[in-house]
């Protein structure tokens, strides 16, 4: 597997072009991600991602919950695109886990939409889809905890099982607006996590249905600025739960999102509003919360990045359904520094602090990325 260069850049999905990401002085029409984040090129392309990294918390009870120190995990991402025809899976190996993160199939109906079915990352996530083809094209080494993924303790569902629809519509006054939909199997919480559709055993006991939808506007037509809506509902299985009586609880996200690059800086924010309802034999009630964070990047040198980002999740602290995920980080502020190798490697540093269970305790964190072709 060679070296990824200029020319295998440019066949990757473009939110994994490392290009605005990496370098926003660029020219905006060449280099701009796009967020057509299921783009596949013509024929078969391959494409693998290694990360190696070492994490030190401060706190014991934070060390035993988010297990290893240090871990080293390598994804394999490969389209193949023949006519009207497309597919996607994406596969994550680490020293104690082997996953299918994706697996589907398209059909472009016309040009600029695309149906998917199969394993699908749920779009009601802005983070999540700009930065799901592999860690390097993540700057910071951690995500949001609010966008984590289900095996990583994440509490909002970000993949299902179902149909997929991506579409987009240029506007005369040169905007362009896109929307992205699914509908399928939600997760279900088993063991203090979110247990989503598996591929590979999709006999995995009942599942209820899971909707998302969002709608981004491009004011510039190219991506340079995006600001966009985002809601899902999904009905999680919880028998396994550990609670008697309880069926299932419907989990209803509501979001905002904002994207601006200004010359050499990024910034970049969430806003979700939560809303947990229990279902005990036809007896219902439900809770709230809001989670929010603000990311800012800014590029120092052509291969020097540095960033900063302050998260936090409010109504937590008597939550019945956050209860289930002791290791779940309630605020978080970072800051961090990535140094670029070529086009392909990456090495970050980042330290901050965080709160999870009440305590609050330092982190220091770091991670070589990197992306073959």
């Amino acid at each position: 597997m060679a070296a990824l260069g200029e020319e295998a850049i440019s066949v990757l999905p473009p939110t994994a072009t490392a290009t605005a990401e990496h370098h926003p002085n660029a020219s905006p029409a060449a280099e701009a991600p796009h967020h057509d984040h299921s783009a596949v090129d013509p024929g078969l392309n391959l494409f693998g991602f290694l990360t190696a990294s070492y994490d030190h918390l401060g706190s014991a009870a934070a060390r035993e919950n988010q297990g290893k120190s240090s871990k080293v995990e390598g994804a394999l991402l490969a389209t193949y695109g023949h006519g009207p025809f497309r597919f996607l899976t994406e596969a994550v190996v680490g020293a104690d886990h082997a996953d299918v993160e994706r697996f589907q199939v398209g059909l472009e109906l016309r040009p600029g939409t695309v149906i998917w079915a199969g394993r699908v990352h749920q779009p009601s996530s802005y983070w999540n889809t700009e930065f799901h083809h592999g860690q390097y094209l993540q700057n910071s080494i951690t995500r949001p905890a609010i966008e984590n993924w289900e095996d990583e303790g994440g509490v909002v569902t970000q993949h299902v099982g179902g149909i997929l629809l991506e579409t987009e519509r240029s506007l005369a006054n040169g905007m362009t607006m896109r929307l992205a939909t699914s509908a399928g199997y939600a997760p279900a919480i088993e063991s203090g996590t979110l247990e989503p559709f598996d591929v590979i055993h999709w006999h995995n006991g009942v599942r209820h249905p899971a909707y998302a939808l969002r709608i981004d506007v491009l004011p510039d037509g190219i991506g340079e600025q995006a600001f966009g809506v985002m809601s899902g509902f999904s009905g999680l299985q919880a028998r396994g739960s550990g609670i008697e009586r309880l069926d299932r609880i419907d989990l209803t996200t509501v979001g905002l999102y904002g994207d601006i690059h200004v010359g050499a800086a990024r910034w970049l924010g969430s806003v979700y509003r939560i809303r947990t309802r229990f279902d005990y034999d036809q007896q219902t009630d439900a809770e709230y919360a809001t989670s929010w964070f603000l990311h800012g990047e800014y590029r120092l040198r052509e291969d020097w990045m540095g960033y900063v980002r302050h998260e936090s999740t409010l109504g937590t602290d008597d939550s019945r359904y956050f209860a289930y995920f002791p290791d779940f980080v309630t605020g978080r502020s970072v800051a961090g520094l990535r140094y670029e190798s070529g086009s392909n490697h990456a090495l970050s540093l980042e330290t901050g602090s965080a709160t999870s269970n009440g305590e609050r305790y330092m982190e220091l964190r770091l991670q070589w990325s990197a992306v073959f072709h």
